[in-house]
């Protein structure tokens, strides 16, 4: 059903829920833009420990939609009643050319437009899982003996070998009823039981379509295995940095940009607990068989209460060129705009289709002096990319340029990347982000 109004129509009126007990399930609601106007909007629910609406307010341009993502939190008892008194308030009100957002203009005294308002009820439907959901839901995260792992991987073989890295090899194989998996065994480090943890933790309890899902692990006293889905086209920097990119449509990649900036926006604000990643890169957003984009390797991830506002690095996390300017600084308080940071030296990469390489070379500050000329789309057509995809391109360009701030407090959050990404809101203008000119 759709609830429509002068300004809005909101799609569905009702929001159903898979119900699994124990899991945290996620529905989205469509939010179209049917006015000439700019058109503002807040989310209120009527249980907000509940539920969390990402993102809860903001504004739609003219004649665009807006995705909303509503997670529930997991029930850890079966709830009485499948149609619960649960509410959803929308309200929405025509904004005026230049007018900045305030929750005030909600309020039907003091603003001088008109409000809409739609209430969304919601059900809970008992999912009943496939036998395919019901063997994964039986591993998710289950231990593995070394055994199982030589005979999903066929003894190691080299011929399904797929990749290798600082933690470790990872190969590909397939565990019964057919599901195809990547194994990586993580190499003896003074630091593995620190990323062992750190991966289990993480990917183990936190559930998003953006994150590639944990199935399992291997702890023993001479290995230390991981077990993941397996991802077809393999990371992004591959197609990035090698030919095969050039059979990728741009506006792939803008979308490839918007889904994992919607994975890093519940790591940070969509679970009970934030995650920092501290190793965003294009090696680890990794990408299933029709280029949908999930966040991997969590080894260096760290978990923070919700109230606690930062934590102090006790030693150099993340990778050089990708990794915050605060992160190379001993003691050093982070945040999770550490993230944001890496996020937007991806963000460099993906404009170009290339690495940022170094000194002269270095592509974030080429895009950063076509900006300032206001030649950026020179830069973009220099870039190869095509007419229809000049606007995303300088929206992708602008809002890197504003992650890659050399203080962290300047960089947005990634709810508000989002935002930018997908045109809810208007790109600022980005001053100068680096530490020297």
């Amino acid at each position: 059903m759709t609830s429509t109004g002068e300004l809005l129509s909101i799609e569905p009126q009702q929001l159903q829920f898979p119900f699994e007990l124990g899991k945290q399930i996620s529905c989205s609601i469509q939010l179209k833009n049917k006015a000439d106007k700019y058109v503002a909007f807040k989310v209120k629910a009527t249980h907000p420990k509940k539920y969390i609406v990402v993102p809860n307010r903001g504004v739609i341009l003219p004649k665009s939609s807006c995705e909303l993502i509503v997670v529930m939190q997991a029930h850890r008892v079966a709830p009485s009643n499948m149609q619960p008194n649960d509410k959803f308030l929308i309200q929405f009100v025509a904004m005026d050319p230049g007018q900045d957002f305030n929750p005030e203009m909600f309020n039907q005294e003091s603003s001088k437009n008109s409000i809409e308002g739609c209430k969304l009820g919601v059900i809970y439907i008992l999912h009943i899982p496939s036998d395919v959901e019901k063997f994964l839901s039986k591993l998710g995260p289950r231990p593995y003996s070394y055994a199982d792992l030589k005979k999903f991987t066929s003894d190691f073989s080299e011929s399904n070998k797929v990749g290798f890295g600082a933690y470790g090899n990872v190969y590909k194989g397939q565990i019964s009823e057919g599901v195809r998996v990547a194994v990586k065994v993580l190499v003896e480090k003074d630091v593995i039981e620190e990323t062992f943890i750190a991966e289990v933790s993480t990917m183990g309890n936190a559930s998003h379509r953006c994150l590639v899902k944990l199935y399992g692990y291997c702890f023993e006293r001479d290995v230390k295995a991981l077990v993941y889905e397996y991802m077809d086209n393999g990371s992004l920097d591959t197609i990035l940095y090698k030919k095969d990119g050039d059979n990728i449509e741009w506006g792939k990649l803008y979308s490839i940009a918007v889904e994992t900036a919607k994975g890093l926006t519940y790591l940070h604000d969509g679970w009970h607990e934030q995650i920092i990643h501290y190793d965003i890169k294009a090696a680890n957003v990794l990408l299933d068989k029709d280029l949908f984009p999930k966040i991997s390797d969590f080894g260096l991830a760290k978990l923070m209460k919700r109230e606690v506002n930062d934590v102090i690095l006790t030693r150099t996390r993340g990778t050089n060129g990708y990794n915050a300017p605060e992160t190379w600084m001993p003691s050093s308080r982070v945040t999770s705009k550490c993230d944001v940071y890496s996020y937007g030296m991806m963000l460099f990469e993906i404009l170009g289709k290339r690495s940022n390489g170094f000194g002269d070379n270095w592509f974030p500050q080429q895009v950063w002096n076509k900006f300032e000329n206001e030649e950026l789309d020179q830069l973009i057509t220099d870039c190869d990319i095509t007419e229809k995809d000049i606007e995303n391109a300088k929206i992708l360009a602008k809002v890197a340029l504003l992650c890659a701030q050399y203080v962290p407090e300047r960089r947005p959050s990634m709810n508000k990347v989002v935002m930018m990404l997908e045109k809810i809101i208007p790109v600022e203008t980005p001053p100068y982000p680096f530490q020297f000119r």
